[in-house]
Order: structure tokens, then sequence, then C-alpha cells
């Protein structure tokens, strides 16, 4: 009998090591990784072309800027969260200034306690994170945007296609 006490044991200590790296497994917390422009310097810009005509939407302090203009080279994924940027326009912050954001035409802003636009299948809050497919173009070449939209902003803005997102 003595040839079993010391499995026993074993068996005992094996089991007490997983019920404390469950214990641990559920008291830890997850710490979200940070919002990063996955964009490199210069992927994804446009800085010659025609100019991109846009229109705006203001609603309670928020502003929507969409085109029917598609532009499809040079678009690159990009990550960041949604929020109100200069002027009140919508914009992405990528950890640095924020970028005006360019929607397709046929987006919608919806305000009140929970902000948020819808273009497509895709809805988001302001304030949430989000990732899309959207080419960079100089803020100077965008014609219709209301003032102060790209005061303050990376001086350039993201124009995202239709059902990019």
């Amino acid at each position: 009998m003595t040839g079993r006490r010391p499995l026993v044991a074993g068996l005992l200590v094996v089991a007490g090591l997983g019920a404390a790296g469950c214990a641990a497994q559920e008291t830890e917390e997850a710490v979200p990784s940070p919002v990063v422009d996955t964009v490199p310097d210069g992927a994804g810009a446009t800085t010659e072309g025609p100019t991109v005509q846009v229109r705006s939407v203001e609603d309670g302090g928020i502003v929507l800027v969409t085109t029917a203009t598609v532009l499809e080279d040079g678009s690159a994924p990009v990550d960041g969260q949604l929020i109100t940027g200069p002027g009140g326009c919508l914009a992405l912050d990528r950890q640095g200034p924020p970028v005006l954001l360019v929607l397709p035409d046929g987006s919608e802003l919806r305000t009140g306690e929970r902000p948020s636009v819808t273009w497509g299948e895709v809805t988001v809050e302001v304030g949430g994170p989000l990732r899309l497919d959207a080419v960079s173009v100089p803020v100077e070449r965008l014609d219709g945007l209301p003032d102060g939209c790209g005061e303050g902003t990376a001086q350039q803005a993201l124009v995202v296609g239709v059902g990019d997102g």
C-alpha cells in the first residue's frame, strides 16, 4: 500500500495546480490592444488626381461627410476608433491627429444617446473600433467640405468605397 501513496499525492498536487491555473484564468482581465494605424506611411495615399466632390449632413453637432466618388486605386486596410473630430466631423483616431472619414453616399448618421453611422451592412458607434479599406487623399482635394472639418486633422482624409468596411 505504501507504493500507492506517492501516486495519490502526486495526483492531488497535479489537480491542485490545475485548479489554481483555472482560478488564475478567471481573475485575469484581457487588456485591450492599443488602436494602431496599420497602413504604412504612404500606402493607400493618392496625392494626385481630380477633386473629390463631397456632401455633408449635420445632426446634433455631428457631421457626416459622404461622396459618390469611388476611388479604387490605392485602397488599404486601416484600423482606428471612430470619433467626432474637428468641426464635429466623423474621423478616425489612429493615435495621432484625427483623420477625416469620408463615407459612401447613402450612409446614415444616427444621433442621440449612442451616435452611430451605418453604411452598407456596417454600423459603428462613435467611440467604437473600426477596421475598413480606404484611400487616403489630401483634404485640399475635397470639394464641398464644411468649414472646420479639415482643420486640426492629419491633412488627409480616408475615402471609403461602397461595401468597404
